[in-house]
């Protein structure tokens, strides 16, 4: 069953709890959500033989991207509050598995759209924003990455 993602300070303890989740949209109940290592290889010509020769490189940071819809000013306020907080010091993330890491916010956009239903009615403002996140993980606390001895 998954669980509300969140992030924590781990120097105090404090944590912001997400109300929705990444990978929701409102409409069609999904989104994107993934995560990527990659390895560079790079082909270059042999120079001391015939043929090509194959260089590989160290791998890629591994990076966690993750687009949402976010419905209340409070909840953006706390992600942007977050990603500001990550610029002196790295946080945990916990996703919906469960799964922990230590890392920092490196990306946070967002397309931003609402609407006031008019001068008559000031309740029926509307907040919405799509955002983008991308978290880039420095060590894998728990999880089947941590389990399998990958290193970030």
């Amino acid at each position: 069953m998954p669980q509300q993602c969140k992030f924590t300070d781990p120097a105090s303890g404090d944590s912001y709890t997400f109300t929705i989740n990444p990978a929701y949209d409102a409409e069609t109940k999904a989104g994107t959500s993934y995560m990527e290592k990659a390895r560079q290889i790079e082909r270059t010509s042999n120079t001391g033989n015939i043929g090509a020769t194959q260089q590989q490189g160290d791998d890629g940071t591994y990076v966690i991207h993750w687009e949402w819809d976010v419905f209340s000013y409070e909840q953006e306020l706390a992600l942007w509050q977050w990603y500001r907080f990550c610029k002196t010091q790295s946080i945990y993330l916990t996703d919906f598995n469960g799964d922990v890491y230590e890392g920092q916010i490196t990306l946070m956009a967002r397309q931003r759209s609402g609407a006031v239903a008019g001068p008559q009615d000031t309740n029926l403002r509307k907040f919405f924003s799509y955002v983008v996140m991308e978290f880039s993980v420095w060590n894998f606390l728990s999880g089947v990455m941590a389990d399998a001895g990958v290193t970030p």
